[in-house]
């Protein structure tokens, strides 16, 4: 059995040669008197109709091969959905963790200030001044005061802990665990042994003091001398070396600034002395030359020595 293309190409054959043939069959029965014009008018039409009963007759011949012969329709090209085409499924990938413990540093609570301030050995002047906490300086917090107006903190300036005033402070870090401290016993103030004497006790300059006494940053001369108070004026003495040197001068309102001239002949100049706890002072010769600070009762010398 022929297969389609094979008996359309044959179709097309015969009746192609069969349209040949009829055109010149027809030309030669036709008068000879027809001009070549006409004559060629007349195979176009004939060819015109030759070609329409071509497709009738081929178009026949397809439907009659489909049905008697090859019944299997054309598959039609589809497009095939996404989601028909298989994909591959890609393989989990573990990754591995490493777990980390991480162990909790406490926090521990510390101090700044925006303006020095002193520490001393309990809350309020009275105490005496062991330290100070200087702008810039952090320190480690220990513990506060029962009314929270202080903080006791380890000492800037040496071994052990001191009272530090809240005003100026900010802390950094947990407060709530801290202890709460209540105030040491107050010094016990230096009696006077003149009857005249007006000021306060604790701010009683008569007695037997130790300084320090030197050019800033250099080695310092220790330095015993006794000074009595009377009223408002105060005066003393001390040998350095070969000479005798005297002390006088007067203080202030609150009894506990003096001021005056040393004497050590034929020399002389000010001194300035500043009371920053009942048994301390700082304060300088020669305006701010030399430091010269002292202590007594066993406080201990002031740090920094020179200044208000």
């Amino acid at each position: 059995m022929m297969s389609r293309p094979v008996l359309i190409k044959f179709v097309l054959m015969c009746l192609i040669l069969l349209m040949i043939l009829s055109a010149c069959d027809y030309l030669g029965d036709q008068d000879t008197d027809l001009s070549v014009e006409e004559q060629a008018q007349t195979m176009v039409a004939m060819t015109l109709e030759s070609e329409h009963n071509v497709q009738t007759i081929v178009a026949a011949t397809i439907g009659a091969s489909r049905q008697g012969g090859d019944t299997t329709p054309p598959t039609p090209e589809r497009d095939t959905p996404q989601s028909s085409i298989p994909t591959e499924t890609p393989s989990p990938t573990f990754a591995v963790t490493a777990t980390v413990t991480l162990t909790p540093t406490p926090e521990v609570p510390t101090i700044s200030v925006s303006m020095d301030t002193n520490c001393r050995k309990g809350p309020g002047t009275v105490y005496d001044y062991i330290g100070a906490l200087l702008v810039g300086e952090t320190a480690e917090v220990v513990g506060a005061s029962m009314d929270g107006e202080y903080w006791i903190i380890k000492n800037p300036d040496r071994a052990g802990e001191c009272w530090l005033w809240g005003r100026y402070a900010t802390v950094t870090g947990p407060t709530e665990a801290l202890p709460k401290y209540t105030p040491p016993p107050t010094p016990t103030p230096i009696a006077t042994a003149t009857p005249t004497v007006t000021a306060t006790p604790e701010y009683n300059w008569t007695g037997t003091w130790t300084t320090s006494f030197g050019m800033p940053s250099m080695m310092h001369e220790t330095i015993a001398f006794t000074l009595t108070q009377t009223g408002s004026t105060v005066s003393g003495s001390f040998t350095h070396g070969p000479d005798i040197v005297t002390l006088s001068g007067s203080l202030s309102a609150d009894k506990r600034t003096l001021t005056g001239t040393w004497t050590s002949l034929p020399s002389s100049g000010p001194f300035a002395f500043y009371l920053v706890s009942a048994n301390q002072f700082r304060g300088n010769k020669d305006s701010s030359t030399y430091e010269w600070c002292g202590y007594r009762a066993g406080a201990g010398l002031p740090s920094p020595c020179m200044g208000p």
